[in-house]
């Protein structure tokens, strides 16, 4: 008999433990329920847009080595509108803006580099459009414009070689010396640029 009541006010402290915390278990379990499902579904939607976006780029390249710039061109335009966040995107755009500046076409170079520093969400690609759009607003006489641009990237030595050139183009030739002495300590004395860097401080007014 004394099983017995012992048996039943387990059952009865059951009972009352339920009624008061098996809602709020419920509602834990459904959530990491859904939790576990949204993140499945992540990785699954991740992978198939890594997927989708390698194979687009691929094409891509083919398409350079074909000399098919218009489909290459509409390549890079899809993979930037439909997954700007990719990384596949950003390298896509890096490309389109280089075939862009080899036909003359600047202002939209420009415009496709500043689209990869917005969308962006790879620092090393981020860091290479503000160099090359560096280079466009040096050529377009906008060396002050370049500066701002590449504001905030250090221990580069694409980076400084620009600045000195924009300094160089502002006429201020301390700071243009600096940036490519900085330059040169960043490069090893075999890197074909560093001899062009060289020439650019020795060539600078005294």
């Amino acid at each position: 008999m004394a099983d017995l009541l012992n048996e039943q006010e387990q059952v009865d402290a059951i009972k009352r433990w339920w009624k008061q915390y098996g809602n709020w278990l419920m509602t834990v379990i459904i959530i990491i329920l859904l939790g576990l499902w949204g993140y499945r579904f992540w990785q699954n939607h991740e992978q198939k847009v890594a997927m989708v976006t390698a194979a687009g780029y691929e094409q891509l390249l083919v398409d350079i080595q074909q000399n098919n710039l218009p489909d290459m061109q509409a390549q890079a335009n899809q993979l930037m509108s439909s997954y700007p966040h990719s990384i596949y995107a950003s390298l896509a755009a890096l490309i389109l803006a280089q075939t862009q500046v080899q036909q003359n076409q600047l202002s939209q170079a420009a415009t496709t580099l500043q689209w990869v520093m917005q969308n962006g969400r790879d620092d090393s690609t981020i860091t290479i459009a503000k160099i090359r759009l560096g280079r466009i607003l040096l050529a377009e006489s906008q060396p002050q414009q370049a500066l701002d641009t590449l504001m905030g990237i250090e221990h580069h030595p694409l980076a400084d070689m620009v600045r000195g050139d924009a300094y160089v183009a502002l006429k201020q030739y301390t700071p243009a010396k600096k940036a490519y002495q900085t330059a040169l300590g960043e490069l090893a004395v075999s890197d074909p640029m560093y001899q062009l860097v060289q020439m650019k401080g020795a060539n600078l007014p005294q």
